[in-house]
Formats: C-alpha cells, sequence, structure tokens
C-alpha cells in the first residue's frame, strides 16, 4: 500500500477572507524541498476537529515531517476508521478538496488580487508622510509639469490629503514626457528644491501656474518658496539630478506607466485624472487591506506597504 506523505497544519487561526494562504505557502515550499509537485490542501478530521493537511505527490520510502504538533485534546472515544482509507496517522483520514468551498474561492481571489498590484521602491522620492510616521495607504503619483491634466489632478489629491490622509503618504514620481520640452528642467527644479528641504510647497506652486516654465520663471518661484538662489541654481546645474530624473522616469515607465498623470496605490493601477470617487474606492480597499495587516500582528507602515504590493519583508526607506 503506498500512502501520500502529509503535513499537518494545526492551531492557526486566520482571517476569513484569505484563510489558506499562509498553508498554501508553507506546503509548497516542503514539497519543493523534497523535488515533489504540490497537490494541495486536504481537509482533516482530528480530535473531533477538522485541520489541514499538505499533500505533495507521492515518494516512495519517505513520509514528510509534522510542521505543527496537534494540539492537547480532552480525551474521548475513539472512532472505528473508515477501512477504505488510506492513512499515515491513525487519527486522521483524507478528505478530498472542496474547490467551491468560501475558503478555497478566498485563496483564488487573493491570488487576482496580488496580480494586479505593482510594487514601486519609494527609495529616494520625494514622500509626505502623516505626522505620526504611520501609514496604511501609499499613493505614488507619476506626474509631467507641463501636462494639463496632472494639473488639474491637483485639486482632487489634496482633497484626498485634507479629508483623507491621517493614514496616507503621498510619494512622488517625475516623468517628463518628450514632446513637453520644459518639462524635463521643471523636473530638476523640484529636485533642487527637494535638496533644501522645499519639494511639496515648490511642486503646489508650480502646479497653480500654468503655462511659464522657464529658467527666469523657476528661479522666481524659487524665491518666492524661501529658497536659497544660488544654491538652487547650483543644484539645477547639478548632472546628478538629471541622472535623478532620467531614474524617476525609467521606475515609471518599468511600472507600465508611460503616461502622465498616474497613480498607484498600495500597488494598484489607476490612469488619468479621475473623479474622487475613483481614487476613494481604491483607497478604501487599500485601507481595508492594511488594516487586517495589523490586526495580524504586523505593524510596520513600510512592512506593510511591501507585503500588500510584493508579498516581501520591510524595507528601509528614505523620507523626504
Amino acid at each position: 500500500m503506498r500512502t501520500l506523505p502529509l503535513i499537518f497544519f494545526v492551531g492557526t487561526t486566520a482571517l476569513a477572507d484569505d484563510p489558506l494562504s499562509a498553508e498554501l505557502a508553507a506546503c509548497e515550499t516542503f514539497c519543493e524541498t523534497i523535488d515533489q509537485p504540490v497537490l494541495g490542501l486536504r481537509a482533516a478530521p482530528f480530535e473531533g476537529g477538522v485541520y489541514r493537511a499538505c499533500v505533495c505527490a507521492a515518494q516512495a520510502g519517505q513520509d514528510a515531517p509534522a510542521l505543527k504538533q496537534p494540539p492537547a485534546a480532552p480525551a474521548a472515544p475513539k472512532e472505528a476508521e473508515p477501512e477504505a482509507v488510506e492513512v499515515i496517522h491513525p487519527k486522521v483520514a483524507p478528505a478530498p478538496i472542496d474547490c467551491d468551498s468560501p475558503q478555497v474561492q478566498a485563496c483564488l481571489t487573493k491570488a487576482k488580487r496580488m496580480a494586479n498590484r505593482t510594487y514601486v521602491p519609494i527609495d529616494g522620492l520625494p514622500t509626505l508622510t502623516p505626522a505620526n510616521g504611520e501609514f496604511n495607504v501609499t499613493i505614488v503619483e507619476i506626474s509631467d509639469y507641463e501636462c494639463p491634466f496632472c494639473r488639474r489632478v491637483q485639486a482632487t489629491l489634496e482633497q484626498i490629503r485634507t479629508q483623507q490622509g491621517g493614514d496616507i503618504r503621498f510619494v512622488f514620481v517625475n516623468n517628463p514626457l518628450a514632446f513637453h520640452k520644459r518639462a524635463e528642467p521643471a523636473a530638476r527644479a523640484v529636485l533642487a528644491a527637494q535638496r533644501q528641504g522645499g519639494f511639496w510647497v515648490f511642486h503646489k506652486e508650480l502646479m497653480k501656474k500654468p503655462g511659464d516654465l522657464s529658467d527666469r520663471r523657476l528661479e522666481a518661484l524659487a524665491l518666492e518658496t524661501g529658497l536659497d538662489l544660488k544654491r538652487f541654481r547650483a543644484d539645477l546645474a547639478d548632472p546628478a539630478l538629471a541622472q535623478e530624473v532620467a531614474r524617476q522616469k525609467e521606475l515609471a515607465r518599468s511600472r507600465g506607466a508611460r503616461g502622465t498623470p498616474g497613480f498607484f496605490i498600495n500597488g494598484r493601477r489607476l490612469r488619468g485624472a479621475q473623479p474622487i470617487g475613483q481614487f476613494l474606492r481604491l483607497i478604501e480597499a487599500a485601507r481595508a487591506d492594511a488594516k487586517r495587516l495589523r490586526q495580524r500582528g504586523l505593524t510596520d507602515s513600510q512592512a506593510i506597504y511591501r507585503q500588500l504590493t510584493q508579498g516581501k519583508p520591510h524595507e528601509p526607506a528614505q523620507m523626504n
């Protein structure tokens, strides 16, 4: 008689909308270590309860070790096992997977959600973070200062900051389009302002007044926003700023954001100057996902962002 190796997953409590993801991941990892394809999870009765078991493809003469020991349970009368069921534990009988069950469907839904998310690293990018340093939602804006739609959406973003911004981190990525001749100098100007800690003020004023993006206008704006003009001019001429603009532009394009404006809300894409309702729909969904992770004990905001967008652990981020 050949039996299938089983791993018991017991005593774990998962959220209603994501009950099996950790077990599935651990099961797949184990099966890979013994060079066997994963078959899936099976429901298995144990001591009056139901636990899940990981099933790899059969291999001769090798049993899978238990990842977690079964919990202690009060003594109960032993029940006779079905004669036709093969088991490797006297109290566990495999049962077929119900592919239509809410639990399995929740896992499939999560996989689809994650497939539609994009991780955008925020290292070195201008960021606006809540005063307490904690956030549930990251909105990455990809924009061009000569783009009229980018200017139009600023009122929507300001409304979000005012009404919803208590747990939202805002991140800006320059993506000056080739046919906007003054967009690249304007991008360098806001990065020069960033070096003096004045990015967001300069950015806001630059978006307010369309049209003139000449060097003279940019210098006048530097004075209006309280920047050191001599340093501003020196930074504006620094080749490193042109390289940084090129890096941000490539970052945007590597994430599929070739036009402007574009947004990623906890990794979910939103194209164009959309009505505020479209933003709020994605913000509420992103906030709910983050709060579920916090309920599980993950409290680091950047780690939550990484988990929701890429499923990876914490990566330090620069705040500007």
